[in-house]
């Protein structure tokens, strides 16, 4: 893989200033891209040198790192839905994935404009929690850092169920980080019983318990930020697939903590189903309760706490006041359309795509 990235100046395919020009591993990334065979792929990358051990770097300004996804665009016809949601996620003040506009060939062949996105990893500039290691299996070092994720899960991912479903739907908990196959036994059961009493707390007669209440397992400010953005895109994968959660070591907060934000192509009324075309309704009620990946039945309990309720618009009229202003807002979007005002038009030759 060679990457042109100029700093001071065009960057053109005959350009020889390489800024990266090592082997990679790529395969085919997502599923419904692939599963429905549409001709723009996405693909992950990992950083390999000449004896095929991983290696970080860093790529396009970003933080050094092995793991990253090329995404490119198609149902997304703005081209910009996950580089926006992903900036307007940074501006709560929370980790969310790094993008950069790009164009892409595959063995010469113009593949379009894509957008390279970090992967979410535990590291110290990504999702900064602590390393689970072999040894940690007891006390303090067990209890993190973790990384889970509600998800539809792919063939080589490991999961357990919620003992709360939905019509007979499961909600499916996958171990992300460290992969299952790297988890001791005691380690795997205790981010799944940490998961499960916040389930059941959150079910019991007292949840909302200012000391006993599902408050001593989750990170508020974290819960609250993560309702609020996929509400203001309208994600219809929101709560239920692509739903990341970590973990830290007690020591170092230890509450279970909701994101980073992951996969927002079907956000901004870009869906026909679910109201996803709609500015008014919440999206934890529009999921029919019949689907396959279900809404944890969290969102409707939290929806019923007071306090949960109450800082959600102190919340909401602070960002308004600022960061997620409508003039703050427009001008993020505006320098997304500008980044590529040349690069669409070259993509949609190659992807007619407008009015299918």
């Amino acid at each position: 893989m060679k990457v042109v990235d100029n700093k001071d100046g065009r960057n053109s395919i005959s350009d020889a200033r390489f800024t990266y020009n090592v082997s990679i591993h790529i395969e085919y990334h997502g599923q419904s891209s692939f599963f429905n065979d549409w001709p723009k792929k996405n693909y992950n990358i990992e950083l390999i040198d000449d004896l095929q051990n991983n290696i970080d770097a860093s790529l396009l300004g970003m933080p050094a790192g092995n793991d990253w996804v090329l995404y490119g665009p198609y149902n997304d016809k703005s081209l910009i839905r996950n580089a926006l949601s992903y900036a307007l996620g940074r501006r709560f003040g929370s980790y969310a994935p790094r993008t950069a506009f790009c164009e892409v060939l595959i063995n010469d062949d113009y593949a379009g404009l894509y957008i390279l996105v970090e992967k979410i990893r535990r590291d110290k500039s990504r999702v900064d929690i602590s390393k689970l290691d072999e040894t940690d299996i007891q006390g303090d070092d067990l209890t993190g850092g973790y990384i889970v994720k509600i998800d539809k899960g792919d063939w080589d991912e490991f999961a357990w169920s919620s003992p709360y479903n939905t019509n007979g739907n499961q909600v499916l908990f996958y171990w992300h980080c460290p992969k299952t196959e790297r988890l001791l036994s005691s380690q795997k059961n205790y981010i799944q019983n940490y998961i499960t009493n916040f389930e059941n707390t959150l079910m019991g007669s007292n949840w909302n318990n200012i000391s006993t209440g599902y408050y001593k397992y989750v990170d508020m400010p974290s819960l609250v930020d993560y309702f609020l953005i996929n509400e203001l895109s309208k994600n219809i994968d929101a709560y239920r697939i692509s739903t990341f959660l970590h973990k830290d070591k007690d020591s170092k907060g230890g509450r279970l903590r909701f994101g980073p934000m992951w996969d927002y192509d079907l956000t901004f009324g870009n869906a026909n189903y679910y109201y996803g075309e709609r500015t008014d309704g919440w999206v934890f009620e529009s999921i029919h309760p019949d689907d396959s990946y279900p809404v944890p039945f969290w969102w409707g309990k939290f929806m019923q706490d007071n306090r949960f309720t109450s800082r959600l618009k102190c919340r909401w009229e602070s960002l308004r006041k600022g960061k997620l202003s409508d003039e703050s807002v427009f001008a993020l979007v505006d320098s997304c359309t500008t980044a590529i005002a040349e690069a669409r038009v070259r993509n949609f030759q190659k992807y007619p795509i407008f009015g299918v």
